[in-house]
């Protein structure tokens, strides 16, 4: 199974796979490599530890509006442009991003990591979770599933997110398609139950009976 493409790669990586032998199935998670390659495709997945991590971290008191724990990755430009907006609106923001020393209000200080369990407390302690990708980036991020077994909103600029089946235009603002107008109303309604069926579709055993369907 293999992440997504690089466009530049695109070329060398499919020489690679004529090497592979011809009962050998190749999967993605990404839906765009699926379709433009012919990949079989999988959804993405959580652990069962992961859903039990989270489960266990929840509670009730909210600290602040929008929540987003990452890595730069290039993507200092839009991460600064959302954070504008939700300040504009008054919102409470935690902000904890990887080499991004321009941000203001950063809650990283040196560049240093954030144990998983103390991200699963901001998660737990706040009404939106951010989730912000690359161009390019056609499957779900882990912070998406943690926020559907959380029951916590997303703000995404992921947009293809519309075509997955637990999407909900009162759970899921979409970043370019939403008007920021709208972001404090979006938080203040409560947020609409997603079937357990659908949730659980997304854990590992379901992940892997798809392999074996």
């Amino acid at each position: 199974m293999f992440d997504n493409v690089p466009a530049k790669k695109g070329k060398i990586f499919l020489e690679d796979l004529k090497k592979l032998p011809s009962n050998v199935e190749v999967w993605t998670y990404d839906k765009q490599d699926s379709n433009d390659y012919g990949f079989k495709y999988n959804k993405s997945f959580f652990t069962e530890g992961t859903k039990k991590r989270v489960k266990e971290a929840l509670g009730t008191d909210d600290i602040v509006d929008v929540a987003f724990v990452a890595n730069n990755k290039g993507r200092e430009a839009i991460i600064k442009n959302v954070y504008t907006n939700l300040k504009k609106y008054g919102l409470r923001l935690y902000f904890y991003v990887l080499n991004a020393e321009g941000l203001i209000e950063n809650r990283c200080i040196d560049n240093k990591t954030l144990d998983y369990g103390d991200y699963l407390k901001i998660l737990n302690k706040s009404r939106a979770v951010l989730d912000i990708v690359n161009n390019g980036n056609y499957g779900l991020t882990l912070r998406v599933l943690e926020s559907l077994v959380a029951k916590k909103k997303l703000i995404t600029n992921y947009l293809d997110i519309k075509e997955f089946d637990f999407y909900n235009s009162n759970n899921i603002f979409l970043i370019g398609e939403d008007d920021w107008e709208e972001i404090v109303e979006f938080l203040s309604t409560p947020y609409d139950e997603i079937s357990e069926d659908i949730i659980e579709s997304y854990s590992e055993s379901a992940w892997i009976d798809r392999f074996l369907a």
